[in-house]
Formats: structure tokens, C-alpha cells, sequence
């Protein structure tokens, strides 16, 4: 028969090597992330603000030249596949009071 004090030990090595199982979806969540989507063969930042295991809702800027956004008036929300999810990326840059631009090293390797 084990001691007090050994079981003791013995709970707190069990404790120790317990492992908790953690959802991949978790680990992996773009929610509230920036990232680029593509939609009808062209590029949008946006930030997802919402997601499932298939899909995400992006909010999305719009275009107005080469790696030049603006955020519309009215959210432009969708729900993308996530095989429309071309890559993360920081936050884009402001140029003007209004406008925006995705970092040009990342713009440049993904615009091809």
C-alpha cells in the first residue's frame, strides 16, 4: 500500500503529463485578422469577422488602382471559401487621408 505522500507525488506526476486536446480550428482562427481574398479573379484585403471550418466572412476594401484600397462607405461583407484565401497579412499601410496600400514586398509576390 502506497503512503499519503507517495500518492500524493504520484497525483501530481499524473497532473504533470496530462495533456489537453486542443481544437486545430482554434489554433489555426484568421478571426479578426487581416488577410487577401480573391473574388472574380482580382485582389481585396479585409479583415475576417467571422469564420467556420470552410468558410470566412471578410470585410473587404475596394480597389481604386495597382495595390491602392479604401474602406466603402457601406461594409462590403462576404463569405469566402477558404480556398479564396490567398495569404495573412499586416495590417495595410495608410498612403492618404483615405487610401491604403498592402505592403508592396507582399503586394508584389502576390499580384502575379
Amino acid at each position: 500500500m502506497m503512503s499519503t505522500a507517495t500518492q500524493e507525488r504520484s497525483g501530481e506526476l499524473d497532473r504533470k503529463n496530462q495533456t489537453t486536446e486542443v481544437d486545430a480550428a482554434e489554433v489555426m482562427s484568421l478571426l479578426d485578422k487581416h488577410v487577401v481574398v480573391r473574388y472574380d479573379g482580382n485582389l481585396y484585403p479585409g479583415i475576417v469577422i467571422d469564420e467556420d471550418h470552410e468558410d470566412v466572412q471578410v470585410k473587404c476594401m475596394h480597389k481604386i488602382g495597382r495595390n491602392r484600397f479604401f474602406w466603402p462607405s457601406y461594409d462590403d461583407i462576404c463569405w469566402y471559401s477558404k480556398d479564396d484565401l490567398v495569404c495573412e497579412l499586416p495590417e495595410p499601410e495608410k498612403v492618404t487621408q483615405r487610401h491604403h496600400q498592402v505592403d508592396p514586398a507582399i503586394w508584389h509576390k502576390i499580384d502575379q
